[in-house]
């Protein structure tokens, strides 16, 4: 897309939302864009595909001063056609870890994990780390600050199984336990949250194996590994598409939107 890139910020009064001045990221090129709060250094951080610039990985840090945004310079992070943007804090390390994927390079797509440090208003980035050495697709992560792991969810390695895999980050770099199935087949659009009241993880995904209906799974992690229920269905009424998920804590409930 051409279109370009701005951040805003909201302030929450009761039920109501008032806006602050719109701040312009990027004039051209803002695509798969994701934000990630940086407890540390009170930023947060923008990650997007720039179409005007092959498709590469960028990042800029942003600060707020009351309802306005300041944006530093942005920062390539990788120079291959990247997408999928899926960033998590980590509370041990105090940093910011981002999971895409990328396609072309060493492979057709593969998802990378890199871990984010902050020095003023510039980001700089580890090396990647892989968790697959075949291609993957539909990346997703949370923090679960029970165990201080990121779980990522995606599809894809041999038979292109709907997976989760628990990472450990560090503040050089990403390590890995196995990817578990938690269902056969691409599942579409599929997103993962926390619970921590029971300290586990709800993913949640389109079936296109069953009728593309809305269909959810409860992970439990141990060590560098994660464990599944059987898959149930939430919604049988019709195809379900974008799903998204958030933990309620006053209610210690999870809300899942779709179309």
């Amino acid at each position: 897309s051409s279109a370009g890139g701005s951040v805003v910020i909201g302030t929450i009064s009761g039920s109501s939302i008032s806006f602050g001045a719109t701040t312009q990221i990027t004039s051209s090129g803002f695509g798969h864009y994701a934000v990630e709060y940086d407890e540390n250094n009170n930023k947060f951080i923008v990650f997007w595909r720039d179409s005007s610039n092959s498709s590469y990985a960028t990042a800029a840090v942003g600060t707020i001063s009351g309802t306005s945004v300041t944006m530093g310079t942005s920062v390539v992070f990788n120079s291959e056609y990247s997408r999928e943007f899926s960033p998590v804090y980590d509370t041990t390390i105090n940093r910011v870890v981002v999971a895409y994927g990328q396609i072309g390079g060493t492979s057709s797509e593969r998802a990378r994990v890199q871990v984010v440090s902050i020095s003023g208003t510039i980001p700089s980035f580890t090396t990647a780390n892989y968790f697959y050495s075949g291609s993957t697709a539909n990346h997703h992560a949370v923090w679960d600050s029970h165990n201080n792991k990121m779980i990522i969810v995606g599809a894809g390695g041999v038979s292109d199984d709907s997976f989760a895999v628990v990472a450990t980050p560090s503040t050089s770099g990403v390590t890995f336990g196995s990817p578990t199935n938690f269902e056969s087949g691409i599942q579409n659009h599929a997103v993962i949250a926390f619970d921590p009241v029971v300290n586990k993880v709800l993913v949640v995904y389109k079936d296109t194996n069953n009728s593309g209906y809305g269909t959810l799974a409860v992970g439990t992690v141990s060590g560098t590994s994660i464990s599944f229920t059987t898959p149930v269905v939430w919604n049988s009424s019709a195809q379900v598409y974008n799903p998204c998920i958030a933990y309620n804590t006053d209610a210690s409930r999870f809300v899942i939107g779709y179309r």
